[in-house]
C-alpha cells in the first residue's frame, strides 16, 4: 500500500503538531516552578510567623516575671509600681506587634485582615 502525497504530507503535520503539543505542556510546567520572587516571599512569610510567635513568647515571658514580682512585692510600693509598668509596657508592645502584623498582613494581601493571629502569605 503506497501513500499519495496528501497522506504523507498530513502524517508530518500531525507529527509536528504532536511534538508543538508536547513542547506547550513543557513550557506550562517549567512556568510553575518558583521563582525567586515567590522564594523569597514565602522566605518573609516564615520569617514574619516565626518572629510573631518569639514575639507573643517573650511577651508572654515578661507578663509572668513581672506578675510574680508584683505578688512577691507586697510591701516595697516602689517594686508593686515598677512591675506593673513591666506588664503595661509588655502588653503595649504586644499590642503594637499585633497591628504591624495585621498592616503587613494588609499590604501584602490586599483584603481584610479575617484571622489577626495568623499572617496570610499569598
Amino acid at each position: 500500500m503506497k501513500l499519495d502525497k496528501y497522506e504523507v504530507k498530513s502524517m508530518k503535520l500531525d507529527k509536528k503538531l504532536l511534538i508543538l503539543g508536547f513542547l506547550v505542556m513543557a513550557i506550562e510546567t517549567v512556568a510553575a516552578q518558583q521563582t525567586v520572587m515567590s522564594l523569597i516571599n514565602a522566605l518573609i512569610c516564615r520569617l514574619i510567623t516565626v518572629l510573631w510567635g518569639i514575639s507573643a513568647a517573650v511577651a508572654t515571658i515578661v507578663i509572668v516575671i513581672a506578675g510574680i514580682k508584683w505578688i512577691g512585692s507586697s510591701e516595697d510600693a516602689g517594686a508593686r509600681a515598677q512591675a506593673k509598668a513591666t506588664i503595661v509596657h509588655a502588653i503595649i508592645g504586644l499590642v503594637i506587634v499585633i497591628v504591624a502584623l495585621s498592616i503587613v498582613n494588609w499590604a501584602v494581601t490586599g483584603t481584610s485582615i479575617s484571622r489577626t493571629f495568623t499572617f496570610q502569605c499569598s
